[in-house]
């Protein structure tokens, strides 16, 4: 069996600013949701990577600024799931109407925030994290990243959390 000596390690961002406050409503079903609220949602991330050899895995600063230009995108918005098969959503000039069930909203579009997921949950919003940092390694300068793990939370002591990994060649 062959040994590989490679250095990786975990580092952790979760600072106070990685955070935004942003409104929703979870669909249950065809007919149940949650009433119209907001949470200040709060975002943890882990990477797993190589260490060089002058003893760094990477500049985790660019990284946390990249996370924090993708918390304030979300923040102060009604974050409405654009892939949600029980919304029907119709834009006029200066509003979005939503419509679910019987019920019918109306919000300035500029409040609205479209999101490519098919509910507005911790868990769809921890993979939407996951995949737009993934996706955008380079940018993140984590381009050496075998493992990223995103957590979201309304509170302490509740997570959702989305992996990426890189998958073994063989």
């Amino acid at each position: 069996m062959m040994v590989i000596n490679q250095k990786n390690t975990t580092i952790e961002l979760f600072r106070e600013d990685m955070k935004f406050s942003a409104a929703h409503f979870t669909i249950f079903s065809e007919k149940k949701r949650e009433k119209l609220h907001g949470h200040n949602f709060h975002v943890r991330v882990a990477i797993t990577s190589s260490v060089d050899e002058n003893g760094l895995a990477f500049d985790y600063t660019q990284c946390r600024k990249e996370i924090l230009v993708l918390c304030k995108s979300l923040n102060e918005h009604f974050l409405v799931p654009s892939f949600s098969k029980y919304l029907i959503l119709k834009k006029y000039q200066s509003v979005y109407h939503l419509m679910f069930n019987d019920e019918r909203f109306v919000f300035p579009k500029n409040d609205v925030l479209l999101m490519p997921l098919e509910n507005i949950t911790t868990e769809t919003l921890s993979y939407w994290f996951a995949d737009e940092i993934w996706n955008k390694k380079l940018l993140y300068g984590i381009e050496n990243a075998q493992k990223l793990s995103v957590k979201i939370s309304t509170a302490p002591g509740q997570y959702a959390s989305s992996i990426r990994r890189i998958e073994a060649q063989l």
